[in-house]
C-alpha cells in the first residue's frame, strides 16, 4: 500500500478559501521531511476530510461534491485525479 501523507497546512486551515489557496499556491513542500503535496493530493485530502466530519459518509459521489465545492470557489486540480487521492484515504481507514 502507498503512504499516504496528511498536509500540515490543510489542518491549520480555518476556511474554505484557505483550502482553496492552499491548493493553488502550486506543489506544497512541507516539514523537515521535505514530503511534497500536489494540489490533486491536497483536494483529495481535504474532501475526505470534509466527508469525514459531515458526517454524511465517504463514498465516491459525497467527496466529488466537496472537490466541486472547492473548484467552485476556484480552486484548481485534476477533479478525476483528486478524487482517486480521496479514495485511498477511504480505503486507507476501511483497512485498518
Amino acid at each position: 500500500m502507498k503512504n499516504l501523507y496528511m498536509s500540515i497546512l490543510l489542518e491549520d486551515a480555518t476556511t474554505a478559501e484557505d483550502v482553496v489557496q492552499i491548493i493553488n499556491s502550486g506543489d506544497v513542500c512541507e516539514g523537515i521531511e521535505g514530503i511534497e503535496f500536489t494540489a490533486e493530493q491536497l483536494a483529495g485530502e481535504y474532501a475526505f476530510n470534509a466527508a469525514k466530519q459531515s458526517d454524511y459518509g465517504a463514498e465516491e459521489c459525497k467527496l466529488e461534491a466537496h472537490l466541486e465545492f472547492i473548484r467552485d470557489l476556484g480552486a484548481d486540480f485534476d477533479l478525476e485525479s483528486a478524487l482517486d487521492h480521496a479514495m485511498l484515504f477511504v480505503s486507507a481507514c476501511v483497512d485498518e
